[in-house]
């Protein structure tokens, strides 16, 4: 029995005095690959503290589900997990991504439906030194606040679309020196104000799309010096001026899809001189100045299709020369003459242009006559097939209507044909096929010269719709009443050019001399048009005088 307890005694002073060979302090032993227990030696005992891998939770209840690329502690890049129930944010299960992985490049967070996170864990994420890319989907932010997001080092994109956010406060995004991508799409912000994106030196991206912006205030992009993508389609936006565009040197491509926009005044773009793609269709724009797209030599494509454009100034696209896609499909347009589209129409001849016109209301007169000697000439087989599409409205009094056998009012809202039927004319003719408007988002034109790579156009004939294969559009011979007046929708392409009403020459002779062509035969054809219905009034003339000199 003694022999036993001296046994004890001696194993124990074993163990006592081996202890004391350790550091005084802290002894970590690795349990396992998941777990990491770290053992804290005072005075008065060992207290044990367990760091959780946030990879590999055993916790039934844990409020957080993470799936990552690998779940050893410190190894995972790739972290994808899943909010379960409402976080605080001093809760310590943030602490956990800092103490069991801090290689992380990739997070993402997804809030489940009913959990309510209206905060951005910004400690956690700035002390993620290895992180890249965040991804916030479905909080309940409310707003991003002061230094929301900031001083995360290496953070190359954020992503927190559908965070149900309405407000961005001062310095929201600041300080990050790597950063060259925000979204923050499909939220509820309401204006962009100032000093909200602060030293972001090499932002490239910027996407607000759906959201519900009313007010851009001036100078809230100013600091967004190499900022080349803004995207803010499907907002509440009404009025644009040069001031919300200032800073904004480096922007190549310009979203402002269906907005509320009603008119764009003088040098509205005039701080983006590098601007080569500008799409604002699906607003309320009724006016464009003459002078708005000054300063914008650089421009390639502008898309202005549904819209509420009755008339375009002369000399509206002199500050763009270069824009070689432009789309005015469903407008009001009641004309466009040569004078609108000289500054541009070198590159209207070129293979890789784009002119969409139809779904305008056109009168059918020698205004138009320039579109045949541009169909005519160009190598563009898509460009002609969109031209061959074009209708117009031709007026009932018209003789080529007499001559096709067509009626005329007869004044009481009926049309009285050659055959002495009446056909109701207060119902115009229906669309047989939805407007679909172009979509080139993406484009790459700061290459594009005077050839096409094989790149760009396979990029242009993606979004190329082929009329070719289309059925028409309106039931052409239909009578429409359209500005009070009666008459017929006809193909342009079908009407004669002698016989096209000239109600007043534009400001100058729309072909001869302005429009480069090397075959001067076919780019002259507006103006033969011009001299032919001169010269048959001049006969006519004549053929009086010769008649009145035999009864003197």
């Amino acid at each position: 029995m003694m022999k036993l307890v001296k046994l004890i005694v001696a194993l124990q002073l074993i163990i006592y005095y081996g202890c004391l060979s350790l550091p005084f302090g802290e002894t970590s032993v690795q349990m396992s690959d998941t777990t990491l227990i770290t053992s804290t030696r005072h005075k008065k005992g060992m207290k044990k503290i367990i760091q959780t891998n946030i990879c590999d939770l055993q916790q039934r209840e844990a409020p957080i589900y993470c799936y990552c690329d690998h779940n050893g502690l410190h190894e995972a890049i790739d972290v994808n997990c899943i909010i379960l129930n409402t976080v605080n944010a001093d809760d310590t299960m943030w602490s956990h991504f800092i103490t069991s992985q801090m290689s992380i490049e990739r997070l993402k967070l997804k809030i489940r439906d009913g959990v309510h996170i209206n905060y951005v864990p910004s400690k956690t994420l700035r002390s993620l030194s290895n992180l890249r890319n965040i991804n916030i989907e479905y909080a309940n932010f409310d707003e991003i606040s002061e230094k929301g997001f900031s001083n995360i080092s290496n953070a190359y994109e954020i992503n927190i679309g559908k965070c149900a956010i309405t407000h961005l406060r001062k310095n929201a995004f600041i300080n990050m020196s790597k950063l060259t991508f925000i979204n923050l799409d499909d939220n509820r912000i309401i204006e962009i104000n100032r000093e909200v994106f602060v030293n972001l030196p090499v932002l490239k991206k910027l996407f607000i799309n759906r959201n519900n912006i009313t007010l851009l205030h001036d100078r809230a992009f100013k600091h967004l010096t190499s900022l080349q993508e803004l995207e803010l389609s499907d907002n509440k936006i009404a009025v644009i001026t040069t001031d919300n565009f200032t800073g904004l040197k480096s922007l190549t491509r310009l979203i402002l899809r269906s907005n509320r926009i009603s008119l764009i005044g003088d040098r509205t773009f005039i701080e983006m001189t590098e601007l080569n793609e500008l799409e604002i269709d699906q607003n309320m724009i009724e006016y464009i100045s003459v002078n708005a797209f000054a300063g914008m030599g650089k421009l390639r494509k502008l898309n202005l299709a549904d819209n509420k454009l009755v008339k375009l100034e002369a000399d509206v696209f002199a500050g763009a020369p270069a824009i070689n896609f432009l789309d005015l499909r469903n407008n009001s347009l009641s004309t466009m003459t040569f004078d609108n589209v000289k500054p541009i129409v070198t590159n209207l001849y070129a293979n890789f242009s784009y002119l969409y016109l139809d779904d305008n209301k056109f009168i059918c007169d020698c205004k138009l006559a320039w579109i045949k000697g541009l169909r005519n000439e160009t190598v563009n087989q898509q460009l002609k097939d969109s031209l061959d599409m074009l209708t117009c409205f031709l007026e009932g009094h018209n003789k080529t209507i007499n001559n096709a056998g067509v009626g005329i009012d007869s004044g009481d809202g009926n049309v009285v044909g050659n055959n002495g039927a009446s056909v109701d004319v207060n119902k115009p003719g229906e669309k047989q096929q939805e407007h679909t408007t172009a979509n080139n988002m993406g484009t790459d034109y700061s290459e594009v010269e005077n050839g096409k790579s094989e790149e760009e156009e396979g990029e242009y004939d993606e979004h190329y719709e082929d009329y070719s294969d289309q059925t028409v559009k309106y039931e052409t011979g239909k009578p429409q009443m359209v500005n009070e007046r009666m008459g017929y929708i006809k193909h342009f392409f079908e009407l004669k050019l002698e016989e096209l009403p000239c109600p007043e020459q534009s400001r100058d002779d729309p072909m001869v001399s302005e429009q480069p062509s090397s075959r001067r035969e076919n780019a002259a054809v507006a103006s033969m048009a011009f001299a032919q219905v001169k010269h048959a009034a001049t006969i006519g003339q004549c053929l009086i005088l010769v008649a009145l000199s035999l009864f003197v």
